[in-house]
C-alpha cells in the first residue's frame, strides 16, 4: 500500500485542499511504518511456522530412518549369524564328503591292507572284476579270498532298518 492510499484509509474525510500538519503527518507516517512492520512480522511468523513444520517432518523422517537402519541393523546381524552357521555347516559337509571319498577310492595293496578279517570289496590281478571277500594273511602271503588283489576299499556301512 502506497502513502496516498494509506492517507485516504486513514483519514477518508480529508480532501486535497485540507492541509496537513508536520505533527499529524508524522503520527500518520508512524502509523503506517507501524503497519508495515506488522505485516512484515506477521509474513516472518508465517514463514516461521512453515519451517517449523517442515523441520518437525524432517526430524520425524530422520527418527523413522534411524528405526529403519537399526532394524536393518538387527537383520544384517541375523543374517550374519546364519551366515557363519551354515559356513559351519558347510565346513562339516565338506568334512563328511572328503571322508566319503577316501573311504570310497580304491587302495593300493602295496600301499596299505586291510584289517585281519576285515570284509572288504576286491579287485584282482589281470581281472576285470571285483568281489567281496575277506581279508586274512598267513604272515607270508595277504589273501583275498583265493585270487591275488591289486585293489581293495572297504565296505559301506549296511542301511539302517527299522
Amino acid at each position: 500500500m502506497n502513502n496516498e492510499d494509506f492517507l485516504k484509509d486513514v483519514c477518508p474525510n480529508h480532501t486535497e485542499k485540507s492541509k496537513w500538519n508536520k505533527s499529524e503527518l508524522l503520527q500518520i507516517l508512524e502509523l503506517h511504518e507501524k503497519q508495515l512492520i506488522i505485516e512484515v512480522l506477521e509474513q516472518q511468523q508465517a514463514r516461521i511456522e512453515e519451517l517449523e513444520d517442515d523441520n518437525n517432518e524432517f526430524e520425524n523422517q530422520v527418527l523413522s530412518l534411524d528405526h529403519e537402519c537399526n532394524n536393518l541393523g538387527h537383520e544384517l546381524q541375523d543374517i550374519k549369524t546364519k551366515i557363519e552357521d551354515k559356513d559351519g555347516e558347510i565346513e562339516e559337509l565338506q568334512a563328511e564328503i572328503e571322508k566319503l571319498k577316501k573311504d570310497s577310492e580304491w587302495i593300493s595293496v602295496d600301499d596299505r591292507l586291510p584289517e585281519e578279517n576285515q570284509i572288504v570289496l576286491s579287485h584282482f590281478t589281470g581281472v576285470y572284476a571285483a568281489d567281496v571277500v575277506e581279508f586274512w594273511s598267513d604272515r607270508v602271503n595277504n589273501h583275498f579270498g583265493n585270487q591275488p588283489a591289486t585293489h581293495w576299499m572297504p565296505l559301506p556301512k549296511p542301511p539302517e532298518v527299522e
